[in-house]
């Protein structure tokens, strides 16, 4: 799964993920996040291009990327990729929220999961639309709560949300100098396994969004 939490996608890190031979099996899949909406300018394909050339038969390469269908079409690498006959490509729409809680009821009904629709709710404010998550959280609780009915505090304790979905009770808490919270919600994270590099990618990330809108804003009152 590339790039790896904190690091920059580059060639030299695809290429060594590409050509290493698979372990303990006959293939290798290699899962590349967000290349294609980076890699946008003609003089970023001389780079690409001898990565994606003689790839070894064991090495299976998928590039996964959210963002305009039509924008990616565009870029000088997919037209290059798709043009080979090895190449499939998959276009799939962003999963909604209906969707989402469809999936949620249907999957809860097949592991007879006794939850009501607030919990499910509450569950989705947490996971997104990160169907996969969904569906091991409800596996969780399912483990946890046997034939007994999900409540909401069972969800607030044992339903770990990404950290997106909690970037604004963290701002909240750091800005109103709320170390207490701050601490527990970092601490919570690190447990779940998140790096710390990537939490505080995620954190100046927002920060930069917060201070566009704020840019945005005040070029509007000005005209």
């Amino acid at each position: 799964d590339l790039p790896h939490q904190g690091e920059k996608i580059s060639p030299p890190m695809v290429n060594q993920a590409l050509h290493s031979p698979p372990f303990l099996s006959e293939k290798r899949f290699i899962l590349v996040r967000g290349l294609l909406t980076t890699a946008t300018k003609k003089t970023d394909l001389k780079l690409w291009k001898p990565v994606f050339e003689n790839i070894p038969e064991s090495s299976i390469a998928v590039l996964y990327d959210i963002g305009s269908k039509k924008k990616i079409e565009k870029t000088a690498l997919y037209k290059l990729l798709s043009s080979r006959d090895d190449v499939h490509i998959y276009p799939f729409g962003e999963v909604t929220t209906v969707e989402m809680s469809n999936f949620a009821n249907t999957y809860a009904g097949n592991i007879k999961l006794n939850i009501a629709e607030p919990e499910v709710r509450q569950i989705l404010a947490l996971v997104g639309t990160d169907i996969w998550m969904l569906k091991n959280e409800l596996d969780k609780l399912k483990g946890f709560s046997g034939v007994s009915p999900i409540t909401s505090q069972m969800v607030t304790e044992m339903i770990h949300g990404s950290f997106d979905s909690q970037i604004f009770t963290f701002l909240d808490a750091l800005t109103s100098s709320d170390t207490g919270r701050v601490f527990a919600l970092l601490e919570k994270e690190r447990i779940s396994g998140v790096e710390d590099l990537y939490l505080f990618s995620m954190l100046l990330r927002q920060i930069r969004l917060l201070l566009l809108v704020c840019t945005l804003v005040d070029e509007g009152e000005s005209r």
